[in-house]
């Protein structure tokens, strides 16, 4: 390890190491040792229970009244110790169903009673239910350390306006929940203020990032993320115990859910998360898998996961473990971009190691385009094909970066979310931009079928004639192909210089005025091979690239 590769990562320990040095001697948190008021929030919300929090300025008792409607309560729960921290759990409630909810002391109401303190419990475990998720990441900036949060909160509010008034059953964060060192106070601002509606409705489910990290330990467990989440340990709500809260997994309706550590904790198999996720994946029976972490495995945004070791491990290490056990999504944040790949599976490597079996469907993904993609549940190919997302962009930060991945089928740096419908077995996913327009949307559908997977063939741009060059033979032979009917291409695609869908006359004009009138090049995969998508056209056969 060198600090000239690793400078980055070696910055967040020395700063880390730095802070837990010196807080000892700061007695509470060095800026705001305030102790603000939170919630309520829901946490742990299963077909049975949920778990109520909240936090007071000063200690009292606590007590939660549950209903089906609001002020006639027919569950209350109370607890007297004094504290400031409030944690109750709620059990013997009936799945799939909208309750209403106040919590307080023993003495009085402190919020709730009314129609916008509700929630559902979940469905029955493996019910096919409508389900709607939104995942965000690296949407802590609204604090004001942070010079406010004014695009956390349009992307916010987006998605308000979005939803019209539809709820939201499960909401991910991918981490960097709280800049810019995960404190107290910056959780109170960016996370429970700033979403304080839905918070009080939906619980969340977190992930960890690196600057959460600078002020928790995920190793001891302890700190302002830790504390003030309560998540799965035991597998209370699906999944194989972890016995940390640091990576879990929950079900929900027919949807398996794993949420990971990518920061500090080991990835490899010497580590305690890569034997429990495949352990967990070795038991999950649900239709659709999602994970999500913070650290892409792949990315050109922000950051570069050719060469930064946190995104290197993921890749290396958890992403041939989560595709052997057919987890359909990943999401995760870090880079401050929005990236979506295409269906892929089997990339491990450096990204100029990509070949086209790799990417198993080189279409959108969107069914008004040119159609979703498709993966099997039976046959030899059960299971395969994995869409990798990267939404680091929810807090609003404009990122930077050359946004070239090639898995990546759009990419795009606008700040916004992601919005995940399930209906039994189609997943619809779309990004909904801070302004309110959907700029991606893609679909995947599962299937009985014994479906046979067509690989992307990898090609070269402009080489119609399959001899590796490009020059005016090529040309000649796109000519000779339309006109005279004496040349057949085993890869139309290699033949469409301009990229437009279509092989005619004007892909021989584009190449001869690239070639000899300093025309643009053609676009790629050029001017090395690569897997390219192209609507309508085929590479059946490229032995060049071979």
């Amino acid at each position: 390890m060198t600090i000239a590769k690793h400078g980055r990562e070696w910055c967040q320990c020395l700063v880390a190491a730095w802070i837990a040095l010196v807080s000892p001697l700061w007695g509470q948190d060095p800026v705001d040792q305030t102790l603000h008021p939170r919630g309520p929030y829901l946490q742990l919300v299963r077909p049975t229970s949920a778990v109520f929090r909240w936090r007071t300025t000063e200690p009292s008792t606590s007590r939660v009244e549950v209903g089906r409607i609001p002020g006639r309560p027919l569950t209350a729960v109370h607890k007297l110790a004094m504290t400031t921290e409030h944690e109750i759990e709620v059990d013997g409630l009936l799945p799939g169903t909208v309750y209403f909810y106040s919590v307080g002391s023993t003495m009085e109401i402190l919020a709730g009673n009314d129609t916008d303190h509700l929630f559902f419990t979940a469905p029955i475990v493996g019910s096919r239910e409508p389900i709607r998720i939104w995942a965000i990441g690296d949407s802590g900036t609204n604090n004001t350390e942070f010079g406010g949060g004014e695009g956390a909160v349009r992307v916010r509010d987006a998605y308000q306006a979005f939803t019209r008034g539809a709820y939201t059953h499960v909401w991910l964060m991918l981490g960097d929940n709280a800049y810019e060192s995960g404190r107290d106070y910056e959780y109170t601002f960016a996370v429970f203020e700033t979403y304080h509606e839905i918070l009080r409705q939906t619980a969340l489910w977190p992930s960890i990032g690196n600057h959460d990290g600078l002020s928790s330990s995920s190793r001891l467990q302890t700190g302002p993320y830790y504390e003030s989440f309560t998540l799965p340990t035991l597998g209370e709500a699906g999944g194989e115990p972890s016995m940390t809260e640091a990576f879990y997994s929950f079900d929900y309706s027919n949807i398996h859910f794993i949420a990971l550590e990518s920061d500090s904790l080991d990835r490899t198999s010497e580590g305690m998360m890569r034997p429990w996720l495949e352990a967990d994946l070795a038991q999950n029976t649900q239709d659709w898998t999602i994970a999500y972490f913070h650290h892409p495995p792949y990315t050109r945004g922000s950051h570069n996961s050719d060469g930064e070791f946190s995104l290197t491990q993921m890749r290396e290490h958890i992403i041939p473990v989560l595709e052997a056990g057919g987890v359909d999504l990943v999401l995760a944040g870090h880079s401050h971009a929005y990236e979506r790949s295409y269906l892929m599976n089997g990339h491990y490597g450096l990204s100029r190691t990509l070949v086209g079996d790799m990417v198993l469907d080189c279409r959108s993904g969107n069914p008004d385009i040119d159609g979703s993609y498709v993966k099997t549940t039976s046959g030899s190919n059960a299971g395969r094909g994995t869409v990798y997302v990267v939404n680091g962009s929810s807090g609003g930060r404009f990122g930077f970066g050359a946004l070239n991945h090639p898995i990546m089928h759009f990419s795009t740096l606008a700040p916004g979310s992601l919005i995940i419908d399930v209906d039994g077995l189609r997943l619809e996913a779309q990004f909904l931009r801070f302004d309110g327009e959907v700029v991606d949307r893609f679909v995947i559908e599962k299937t009985d079928d014994n479906i046979e997977v067509q690989p992307c063939v990898d090609y070269l741009r402009g080489d119609a004639n399959l001899d590796s060059r490009v020059n005016v033979a090529d040309a000649s032979w796109i000519l000779l192909r339309l006109f005279a009917g004496s040349r057949s291409l085993s890869c139309d695609a290699a033949g469409d210089t301009d990229r437009d869908g279509r092989l005619n006359v004007t892909d021989a004009v584009y190449l001869l005025r690239h070639l000899f009138e300093g025309g643009p090049p053609p676009p790629a995969p050029f001017p090395a091979c690569g897997p390219h998508p192209d609507a309508g056209l085929t590479c059946a056969y490229y032995f060049v690239c071979q």
